[in-house]
């Protein structure tokens, strides 16, 4: 949150909102490894305040401008990549790309 100047709301909201975009363009045994090697993420997505419309919808929701969607990313695939492998990482990376 400090890093990308946010409230913790926005932190778990725009995490929430990269992590159900991934998903959609995942494999699902795919996000299945994720979640079962990173059970948080479950929870994240699970307290997200908006999981419904575009990622761009969901930061304006939360008082975001569509520009921090670029900054999250590598926030989220780091922390993806320090729970999980490089190849995982990629995985998620190459699902946000869609």
């Amino acid at each position: 949150t400090k890093n990308l100047g946010v409230t913790p709301t926005q932190a778990i909201g725009g995490s929430a909102a990269l992590l159900n975009d991934a998903k959609k363009d995942m494999k699902p045994a795919d996000f299945q490894a994720l979640t079962t090697k990173m059970p948080q993420v479950g929870t994240l997505m699970a307290a997200a305040p908006a999981s419904t419309g575009t990622v761009q919808s969901q930061f304006s929701a939360l008082g975001m401008k569509p520009e921090m969607i670029g900054k999250f990313t590598p926030f989220l695939l780091d922390y993806v990549k320090s729970g999980t492998t490089p190849g995982m990482m990629n995985l998620v990376q190459a699902a946000l790309a869609n």
